[in-house]
């Protein structure tokens, strides 16, 4: 996710370093991965909303469309790396679904 924070920011030979540490068996390969994202608009309302966003989260806000890139980044790595990888989306569903769906996942994954 580093990686593919930074390719949004034009960053691009970080690819270079992924395949690196790909290729020394320098990454940690879990069985399952979540992946958390959110819609656009809920992500940027949560940041004007939340008294612990950080200048980092509200660049965001003037830049929206790094937000949605950084999401599709994170995903194409995971595929890239062919990780198994469940993708969650935190604005349509609570807290609480999420962590059920989490948990679901884990416990079909275990069988």
């Amino acid at each position: 996710s580093i990686i593919a924070y930074r390719e949004i920011h034009g960053f691009q030979n970080d690819v270079i370093l992924l395949d690196e540490y790909i290729n020394r068996g320098l990454l940690i390969n879990p069985d399952l991965t979540f992946l958390l994202i959110t819609q656009l608009e809920v992500a940027l309302e949560r940041i004007r909303q939340s008294e612990d966003s950080t200048s980092l989260d509200r660049m965001f806000l003037d830049h929206p469309e790094r937000f949605t890139q950084m999401q599709e980044s994170i995903e194409k790595h995971l595929l890239r790396l062919n990780r198994r990888f469940i993708t969650i989306d935190t604005g349509i569903y609570t807290i609480e679904s999420c962590l059920e769906t989490i948990n679901k996942a884990i416990q079909l994954f275990l069988l």
